[in-house]
Formats: C-alpha cells, sequence, structure tokens
C-alpha cells in the first residue's frame, strides 16, 4: 500500500511517498508554502500539487494523508482545507488532518507526552489520557514566541536598535540589508507595509549563522528563543502528575546545539527529543498507519526518519535552500 503524506506549511511544504508493505521511503517532494492563513488558496493548491509530483514521480496508485494549519479549528478552514483536499486528490482516497497532529504522532505516537512546534509560527500541544489540548499558536502578531518568525523579528528589533546608535555594531543591520538586497530603512518601510510572514521568518537562519559566527546579539536571540522553548516544555510537563515524553518538533531545531543546549539547560526534564521541521510529514504516516491498522513503532518511525534525511540529501540544494530556508551543504 502507498501512500503520500503531506505537510503543508507556511515556510514550505513535504511530501513523503511511502510504501508501508516494503516499509521504504519512495520518494520526496518539496515545495513552497502550502498554509492558506499566508498565502492564497490557489497557490496553496499549486505548491502542494508541486510536491505531489516530485515525490510521485511516474507512480499512479497511491492514497493521500494531508497536514494543514487550522484544520480542525473553525467551520471555515474545515471547508477551506476540504476544498483544498478533494482538488489536490485527483480521485485518489484522502485523509485530512491538522498539521501539529502529524507534530504530536511524529514525536510521540498515540502516547501521552507534549511538544512544542516552533516553525514558521509555533505552537504547544500535549496529550493526556488520549485527549489532545494546544497552548500558545496565537499567532505572529502576539505571538509564536520562539519561532523562525520571532528570531527574525526580534533581529530586526535589535537591527533597528542598531541603526539609530542606541547599542553597539552593526551586524544585524549588515544580515537585514544583505538578506532583504536593500538598504536598511527601506527595507524595514517594506516590511512595515507588507507584513510578509515567509519571507520575514526565512532570515532566521541568517540569524542562527550570525550567532555561530560569535555575534553576542544574534546569540542572545537565539537563547531567547531555547529559554522560551525550555518554559513552554516545562508548563506542559508540569500538567502531568508523572513524566512525560517530551520533544521539540520545527524548522528552528536547525538552529543545532547552540539552541539544543540552551533548551537542555532551561528545562526540569531529564529526556528532550528533537526534531526537524521536514520530519513532520512522517507523522501523517504514523496517522495513516494506525487508520489502516498497520504495525508501527518507535523503531520503524527512526527508519523513516533516517530514509527522509537520505532522501533529503539527494535533492538539488538550490530547491531546499529556497523551500526550506537552510543549506544542507
Amino acid at each position: 500500500m502507498r501512500v503520500i503524506s503531506i505537510d503543508g506549511g507556511a515556510t514550505k511544504t513535504l511530501a513523503v511517498l511511502y510504501d508501508t508493505s516494503k516499509e521504504e521511503v519512495l520518494g520526496i517532494g518539496v515545495a513552497g508554502p502550502s498554509n492558506f492563513f499566508s498565502v492564497s488558496v490557489e497557490t496553496a493548491m499549486d505548491n502542494i500539487n508541486k510536491a505531489m509530483k516530485m515525490a510521485l514521480s511516474n507512480i499512479n496508485e497511491y492514497e493521500i494523508i494531508m497536514g494543514l494549519a487550522g484544520f480542525g479549528d473553525s467551520e471555515r478552514a474545515n471547508s477551506i482545507g476540504l476544498n483544498i483536499s478533494e482538488s489536490i486528490s485527483h480521485g485518489h482516497k484522502f485523509f485530512i488532518e491538522n498539521d501539529g497532529v502529524f507534530a504530536y504522532r511524529l514525536a510521540n505516537l498515540f502516547n501521552d507526552g507534549a511538544i512544542f512546534a516552533p516553525g514558521t509560527g509555533s505552537i504547544g500541544i500535549y496529550q493526556k489520557n488520549g485527549g489532545i489540548k494546544r497552548i500558545g499558536g496565537w499567532g505572529w502578531f502576539a505571538g509564536d514566541e520562539g519561532s523562525a518568525s520571532w528570531i527574525a523579528r526580534r533581529a530586526l528589533t535589535i537591527a533597528e536598535e542598531q541603526y539609530d546608535k542606541l547599542i553597539d555594531g552593526d551586524s544585524l543591520v549588515k544580515l537585514t540589508e544583505e538578506y532583504y538586497k536593500n538598504e536598511f530603512r527601506q527595507a524595514i518601510n517594506n516590511l512595515e507595509i507588507e507584513h510578509p510572514k515567509r519571507r520575514v521568518a526565512l532570515m532566521a537562519p541568517g540569524v542562527s549563522k550570525l550567532a555561530y559566527s560569535g555575534d553576542s546579539m544574534a546569540i542572545n536571540i537565539i537563547n531567547e528563543a531555547a529559554d522560551y522553548d525550555a518554559r513552554i516544555l516545562n508548563v506542559m510537563s508540569k500538567f502531568f502528575d508523572h513524566e512525560i515524553p517530551v520533544a521539540l518538533v520545527g524548522g528552528t531545531v536547525l538552529a543545532g546545539d547552540m539552541l539544543k543546549n540552551e533548551v537542555i539547560k532551561n528545562t526540569i526534564l531529564k529526556n528532550i527529543s528533537f526534531f526537524y521541521g521536514y520530519h513532520v510529514a512522517v507523522g501523517g504516516l504514523i496517522l495513516y498507519m494506525n487508520k489502516n491498522n498497520i504495525n508501527f513503532d518507535y523503531k520503524l518511525r527512526d527508519k523513516i526518519i533516517k530514509d527522509i534525511d537520505d532522501k533529503i540529501n539527494e535533492i538539488d540544494h538550490r530547491i531546499l535552500y529556497e523551500n526550506l530556508g537552510v543549506d544542507f551543504t
């Protein structure tokens, strides 16, 4: 049985084609955003179709499981999500779920536990006695702490202070000008008019690279993000009277050991798992297998993750940089 799992995010769309009989990842597809809160429905469908085509190659027999932001939150979001799924399914059987549930299943399968998912935005999810609840996820105007969009916005705020000589240095000013290919004041004015969440969020890897070069301001930003990650994991763990599995799942995990070590340092938890944002589609495969009574466990999950990592490394790195915001070279 072949299934294609699609994680439709605000920064990228990732499709994973998997053969449940052979326990083998057959293909990977990467395209731009398909979060219909961030882009138009037409753009979302176009990017989903691109990712699917890339993953499927010439395979015609498959089922679909799709994780979309907002699905399950409102009647309007459900209607849009179903319309998108029907349009891209081309007659194939499909299932649809919230992308946050994908992330949770990736980390903890169907066991009680907690995750924090800092990708383009951020949300905390925990399962207690089988029921899933959320914490955070208020959107990027007032929330999304610890996410890529938050990291970049925080960098822009400090860059403005550098530009006005309120604090020393100009590293973040230079990063902003380099990233947006414009004079600093004009770049900021453009952002004030456009409010492009995805484009802002994709500056976060630049902040991370600057931190690894030793820039103190960038280091502080990564540490602030990690401190929030740790705090929300600590809070969710207190909802339980026993130790639970916890995980950080999202694109900001690509910031590497600097972020991971700061999270570990600031938690009350003994063990934390870390997963990249492009692993989230694995949660869809786990949901699919559960729906179809196909055996799975953590060992199989880890094998699928390794297979995806191997496939990712085979993709043209220019495509990865454009759609994931990270240079895997």
